[in-house]
């Protein structure tokens, strides 16, 4: 793995090693997920936006986890998301709650951190 990791960014062979490390890692850990399921990015922001690019077109709602991380709203504001916010208090998740969100509006997205 530190081979994986030195430089200034990951590229080609580094890369392979890197993302067959996770998912072995995933498959260790109950989840069964081979390389080629995964898609390494540079950040958070970045695989958002990449989600997105493919998940429908701008105007369709996405409901997001409040409190969450303020880039992801930038984001999602970015590619003209209509975000509705599922409250996720010291109580934890209210999964009626999210029921009623998807409900309520065309499938979008659901962004969780």
């Amino acid at each position: 793995m530190p081979a994986a990791l030195r430089g200034d960014g990951v590229a080609g062979a580094s890369l392979d090693v890197l993302t067959e490390a996770l998912a072995h890692y995933l498959t260790r850990s109950g989840l069964a997920t081979r390389p080629a399921q995964l898609t390494l990015t540079s950040g958070a922001m970045t695989g958002l936006g990449l989600v997105l690019a493919v998940a429908g077109a701008p105007g369709r709602p996405a409901v997001a986890e409040t409190p969450t991380y303020p880039g992801a709203l930038r984001v999602l504001s970015q590619r003209r998301r209509r975000i509705r916010g599922w409250p996720a208090g010291a109580a934890g998740w209210d999964p009626g709650h999210l029921a009623r969100l998807l409900r309520a509006g065309s499938h979008g997205v659901l962004y969780v951190r």
